[in-house]
């Protein structure tokens, strides 16, 4: 059965490139551009993984996707991988304290990319 990635990103080139190497691996990927547009598709559907930039528009960050996101019982352990080109700004190392699964900043090198993904839906 596929596996459901939902990647939370505002960036049309990195949104397009994503969506291609995730669907290449026969991964269902739905892309939205912020965190209010990621709430209304988790009342419709259940993700394995989710992909999230952390410098989103209307003013909520990644980090407060992912904590509103571990407050609920279905999502707790469900992996999360930080992308930014924030590298100064957002360390990897605030990203796992925070509670992130994985980090990568932009722009990330696909093949890492791309077994990092598969090793976390692989997990489940």
């Amino acid at each position: 059965m596929p596996k459901n990635v939902l990647v939370i990103e505002d960036d049309l080139a990195n949104i397009l490139l994503m969506r291609k190497i995730l669907m290449d691996e026969d991964i269902n990927v739905d892309v939205v551009s912020d965190a209010i547009s990621a709430w209304e598709k988790l009342k419709t559907n259940r993700y394995d993984l989710f992909v999230v930039d952390l410098n989103l528009p209307f003013g909520k960050n990644g980090f407060e996707f992912l904590s509103r996101l571990r407050s609920l019982d279905e999502y707790k352990s469900v992996p999360v991988i930080a992308i930014t080109a924030y590298i100064g700004i957002f360390t990897r190392e605030d990203c796992l304290a925070k509670g992130f699964d994985y980090y990568f900043s932009k722009p990330f090198d696909i093949e890492s990319f791309v077994k990092t993904v598969k090793k976390f839906l692989n997990k489940k």
